[in-house]
């Protein structure tokens, strides 16, 4: 899984950013008021996902550069195929342990 900038906690409404967020869950994604169904909620952020037997994740965030257009696109984009192209690797090398 590679995550860009994603929201992984639908909870928290620390800023305004991650309020509107909230928001825009509360009255597009769920329809639920989050005072009204906080474990709704809890159980559908994804930081609720983590565990030990999860599978593999790269998350990519931070501040001062745009996916679409940027001086650290190229980098990020090599990174994330590196991460991906790894983990393909392992995949197979499992694939091919469990045919032999």
């Amino acid at each position: 899984m590679v995550g860009i900038y994603g929201r992984y906690d639908w909870v928290d409404r620390s800023t305004p950013e991650r309020d509107r967020f909230v928001d825009f869950l509360e009255r597009v994604v769920v329809k639920k008021r989050l005072a009204k169904h906080p474990e709704l909620f809890r159980k559908a952020s994804p930081i609720a996902r983590v565990r030990p037997d999860a599978p593999p994740f790269l998350v990519v965030h931070g501040s001062g550069f745009d996916m679409t257009d940027g001086s650290r696109t190229q980098s990020a984009a090599t990174v994330i195929g590196l991460f991906l192209n790894e983990i393909h690797r392992g995949h197979l090398k499992i694939r091919a342990k469990e045919v032999i």
